[in-house]
């Protein structure tokens, strides 16, 4: 076995999802048997991947016809490199390989390529694991490759690692679990998947007052609301903000129609609006949605309103 420290960097429960036949090729895990684990030592980084039974050819030493690897990415979800182990019966792809990669292609620029070997001074290993999920006995992928495949440092840095399998050299068309995170991060970008789209737009919205009482008698408030653009072209947009009863006796809804606002750049709208709360407590000032082309693209909510027994003067909280 590899001589190496492995380090957990997967608890998702990971399910049987592909059924007898390509057990092999099922990754799978759960709080207590990570499906991924990873190490280093001066020379190589190591990946550990669980999966479901033995990935051999009926149990002889060479694997299946198939390929399992890790795309690695950075924190915001960008596709950086994919490290994998391309068993396909083909004499340039029986090898391990690391590839540079983008959000169009995991396979982008072959960085390096050597030819499995198996055992431990190979760069391959299969070893039985510690679980039988699934009523499987579970096993273990262990491959090694290079550190001067990367730049100097590259894994000391936060990363992404999405754990795949595939019967296709070309792509990536089985297994793709949630996203392995190793580091101080608790990023959210799916594995397999493009990065989250960025805001367009960025909402605030003040009120004043934000403390009165409950008398019935009615209360002016101004409601100020900015939309900042955070893209690099000008958009057009649309502002809606709905005061809701108990402020008010009836709805009010206050729309701000095709608001141009350059690269960049911001708009202000405001209004003034009249009414009470009945009742004490905090009240959130209602949700002001910004939409461009029909589709909601921000909101903000609040802020909340401090409303004091009538009688008792005001009070901020």
């Amino acid at each position: 076995m590899f001589n190496v420290t492995w380090i957990p960097i997967n608890n998702n429960v990971l399910t049987d999802d592909l059924g007898q036949g390509q057990c092999g090729i099922d990754i799978v895990g759960d709080n207590t048997h990570p499906a991924l684990f990873i190490g280093r030592d001066s020379q190589f980084v190591y990946f550990r991947m669980r999966v479901n039974c033995d990935p051999r050819m009926n149990n002889k030493p060479d694997l299946e016809n198939r390929v399992w690897g890790v795309l690695i990415k950075d924190t915001l979800g960008t596709p950086l490199f994919t490290v994998r182990v391309n068993a396909k019966n083909d004499p340039d792809s029986n090898a391990v390989q690391v590839y540079t990669a983008d959000n169009a292609n995991p396979f982008l620029v072959q960085k390096c390529s050597n030819t499995i070997a198996y055992g431990d001074s190979g760069n391959v290993q299969i070893n039985i694991a510690d679980s039988s999920l699934f009523s499987f006995q579970d096993y273990f992928l262990d491959f090694r490759v290079p550190l001067s495949c990367f730049s100097p440092n590259f894994f000391d840095g936060q990363l992404i690692y999405c754990g795949f399998t595939s019967d296709d050299a070309q792509n990536i068309n089985k297994e793709v679990p949630p996203p392995y995170t190793h580091g101080n991060t608790n990023n959210s970008a799916l594995c397999g998947a493009t990065p989250p789209p960025q805001p367009r737009v960025r909402i605030t919205k003040t009120v004043s007052p934000l403390a009165v009482t409950n008398c019935p008698t009615p209360q002016t408030f101004t409601v100020v609301i900015r939309v900042e653009n955070l893209t690099n072209e000008d958009i057009t947009v649309t502002i809606t903000d709905t005061i809701n009863p108990a402020f008010v006796t009836a709805q009010h809804v206050h729309t701000f129609l095709n608001l141009l606002i350059p690269a960049m750049g911001f708009a202000e709208v405001g209004y003034t609006v009249d009414g009470f709360f009945p009742n004490v407590g905090n009240f959130p000032f209602n949700t002001a949605v910004v939409t461009e082309n029909g589709q909601v693209i921000g909101e903000v909510v609040g802020p909340n309103i401090a409303v004091a027994p009538c009688g008792r003067g005001v009070f901020i909280l």
